[in-house]
């Protein structure tokens, strides 16, 4: 997945372009710019067709400033707005029209990095919002969304056996195929209230396809498929009264 931030670019001086361009190259692994424009008119259009996380845009130019961009668009924008300028006497102006950042000219480049890490940071908020919205709808429906390198896949959350932590990867187990997908376990643990458990820190498990808990070997689960699984001492008590209150009583 690129988590990369997408940008455009506005200034209607060509060296000032230039010169945004040979910065941004110093964090490529964090931003990548996907168009630019030397006017308002134009960056409006190439907005619209790139879909940018954030427009680094100057304020004064010919024709329309800066400061006249929400005009264009209904808010809440679906983008950020970082103001670059010589001048700091619109920073009043900018603050009015939800700007995310305002940047002086000549770029200091802690104060560009300290901006592009606040603006990941939020991108990656909202990308786990809109991660939490795509699964309690499809759990509405009993679906879970699986995306892993060969293809997005959605499985019947009542088939899922068990999930096992891999590092940062976890290993989806189904009653007829496997999966593992690039997300940690924690990211799973929405489904413990879908008759989930957290049972260890390296499996969350459904629990109807618990057989019987085993008290050999420390603390085990069997599971249907025969898998013996440990079960943390730290939550014997919670998962006995889980399985009780929710299944049978000769738990």
């Amino acid at each position: 997945m690129n988590n990369k931030l997408k940008a455009v670019i506005v200034d209607d001086e060509p060296h000032a372009l230039i010169l945004f361009k040979k910065v941004i190259e110093w964090y490529a692994d964090q931003i990548e710019i996907v168009g630019e424009a030397n006017n308002l008119p134009n960056a409006i259009q190439i907005i619209t067709e790139t879909k940018p996380n954030v427009v680094f845009l100057d304020i004064e130019m010919p024709n329309y400033t800066g400061l006249q961009i929400n005009d264009f668009f209904e808010y809440p924008r679906d983008f950020e707005i970082v103001f670059i300028t010589a001048h700091n006497d619109y920073s009043i102006k900018a603050i009015r029209i939800k700007a995310f950042d305002y940047l002086l000219k000549p770029l200091n480049s802690s104060e560009l990095k300290e901006c592009l890490d606040r603006l990941q940071n939020l991108q990656n908020t909202k990308n786990q919002s809109q991660s939490n919205i795509e699964e309690n709808e499809d759990l509405k429906k009993g679906l879970i969304s699986i995306n892993s390198k060969k293809g997005i896949f959605y499985l019947n959350k009542s088939q899922i056996i068990l999930i096992q932590a891999s590092s940062m990867y976890s290993i989806i187990v189904a009653q007829n195929e496997e999966h593992v997908v690039s997300r940690p376990l924690k990211d799973f643990e929405f489904l413990t209230h879908h008759f989930f458990f957290r049972i260890h820190r390296s499996y969350i498990i459904n629990c109807h396809f618990v057989k019987r808990i085993s008290n050999q070997n420390g603390s085990e689960v069997e599971l249907m498929n025969g898998q013996m699984l440990p079960l943390a001492r730290n939550r014997i008590d919670s998962f006995k009264l889980f399985m009780k209150e929710n299944f049978t009583s000769d738990f």
